[in-house]
């Protein structure tokens, strides 16, 4: 068969690629559409390779340290959810009220 034997487990459909990637539809045809996952249309049905949906899924991991432009200077990437961050120099202290 010229090395086209598969299991049927090597194909992802754009539903079940968008399921596996988390993602809905729309944003699958349009990381489609700028060519940076591969893509097959069979007929009417597009088709991904597994192993694409891998390795796009790869190229977008995030690198540590990459993501400080998304919270405040001086917060702890790490605290989620903890302690308000400090307040500025000369701002009123708020205490919360007690039940």
């Amino acid at each position: 068969m010229g090395g086209w034997e598969t299991t049927g487990q090597d194909w992802m459909g754009a539903p079940a690629a968008a399921r596996y990637m988390g993602i809905g539809l729309r944003t699958l045809y349009s990381i489609l559409d700028t060519g940076d996952l591969p893509s097959y249309k069979l007929g009417r049905v597009i088709r991904m390779k597994t192993g694409d949906v891998d390795a796009y899924l790869e190229r977008c991991r995030v690198q540590p340290g990459s993501l400080s432009h998304l919270y405040p200077p001086g917060e702890d990437a790490t605290r989620r959810g903890g302690a308000s961050p400090p307040l500025p120099p000369g701002a009123p202290a708020v205490t919360p009220p007690t039940h």
